[in-house]
């Protein structure tokens, strides 16, 4: 799906991407000390997994609902925090 030959990034319309690439760009900023190589790994991982983790929610519960939107919000909140809290850790002595 990555692949660069399928050329997936630059499909995606610009003005769509925005919200992520000021997002990405304000937790650079928060994260300064952070080098850039960890910063990397920890975005695609805070990419992939928060995409993953709500993929499963769905195909567990099917499509959020006006029953189950309260379980999908108390979910995306859950993931958010476990985000917050990969992204702002303390690099490890073997990570640098």
């Amino acid at each position: 799906l990555f692949h660069p030959a399928l050329g997936l990034p630059g499909s995606i319309d610009a003005q769509r991407r925005s919200g992520l690439i000021r997002t990405i760009e304000h937790l650079r900023r928060a994260l300064p000390e952070l080098p850039d190589a960890a910063f990397a790994d920890r975005i695609e991982l805070l990419q992939h997994e928060t995409v993953y983790a709500i993929a499963r929610w769905v195909h567990r519960h099917e499509a959020v609902t006006p029953a189950n939107r309260a379980d999908f919000d108390a979910h995306v909140a859950r993931i958010t925090d476990f985000m917050v809290a990969g992204m702002s850790a303390p690099e490890s002595p073997a990570g640098g």
